[in-house]
């Protein structure tokens, strides 16, 4: 990725302090396995924006992405949010004094021709490292995954799921939610790597990122009402009617598709 438009209100509300888990709402969760899964094609294998969400006994509930930028592999740039993200972002933050924002980034997929493209010695010897490690059985622990011990599965689950030293550097607040094209079959998590930065902006350590439980949903259900009912009262003040499903899910994907949507909704409704 490569620079955060430095206009975004949503920084104000960024993530820090102590932050045990990151615990993420059922649309939500699935986006993020679709960004993973669009790494690792060729029209946007890099995505990035924030989730809103509200910290609660050291647990950050994610409950809306956010979508500020796509693009090809190395050209990410976040653009502006738009009326209504802004719009809940602020009232949220004003409503809710747990209302937080976590930045977030989708990663490409590594492979070989890859590495060989951007540097043919260091490529190399990287392909050979990696190779050799397959031997040596160092990989094999995938297949409790699910997953084959193949070069490009070992090369993303290596090169995939670390934070960049520019990644750090336009990380806003304590913790960067990267999302790496490592989707298992027998771990729904893999693709979620939730950073924590120290002191001195290195990222020292993941803590644990997942879908949000019924027990879960239970435990900070009025969180979540309260939430839902600032969301709906933005979105009657910005579209002048309220559509929570098409809201959330397709304008997470796309904002301009996100309006047609909505826009179709609305005649529909006449």
């Amino acid at each position: 990725m490569n620079g955060l438009d430095e206009r975004n209100d949503w920084k104000e509300f960024a993530l820090e302090g102590s932050v045990k888990e990151v615990v993420i709402e059922p649309i939500t969760f699935d986006f993020t396995r679709r960004v993973s899964l669009e790494c690792s094609g060729d029209q946007r294998p890099e995505q990035g924006g924030y989730f809103g969400g509200f910290l609660n006994e050291g647990v950050f509930y994610v409950m809306q992405p956010n979508m500020l930028g796509m693009g090809g592999s190395g050209r990410l740039q976040f653009g502006n949010p738009s009326r209504d993200q802004t719009r809940l972002t602020k009232k949220a933050g004003e409503l809710m004094p747990g209302y937080r924002t976590l930045m977030f980034h989708s990663h490409p997929k590594v492979t070989e021709k890859i590495l060989l493209d951007s540097d043919p010695i260091s490529g190399r010897e990287t392909v050979e490292k990696y190779k050799q490690d397959i031997t040596n059985g160092d990989f094999d622990f995938l297949r409790d995954y699910g997953v084959e011990p193949t070069l490009e599965a070992v090369l993303n689950e290596s090169l995939s799921r670390g934070l960049s030293p520019m990644d750090v550097d336009e990380t806003i607040g304590d913790y960067h939610l990267l999302i790496s094209p490592t989707v298992y079959p027998k771990s729904r998590y893999a693709h979620l790597n939730a950073y924590h930065l120290d002191g001195h902006r290195l990222p020292d350590y993941l803590i644990s990122g997942r879908e949000m439980n019924k027990a879960d949903g239970q435990k900070v259900k009025p969180l979540i009402r309260e939430f839902r009912k600032i969301q709906r009262a933005v979105k009657k003040e910005v579209w002048g009617f309220v559509n929570l499903q098409a809201c959330t899910t397709n304008y997470a994907r796309n904002v301009d598709r996100a309006r047609e949507v909505m826009a179709e909704i609305q005649l529909e409704s006449l």
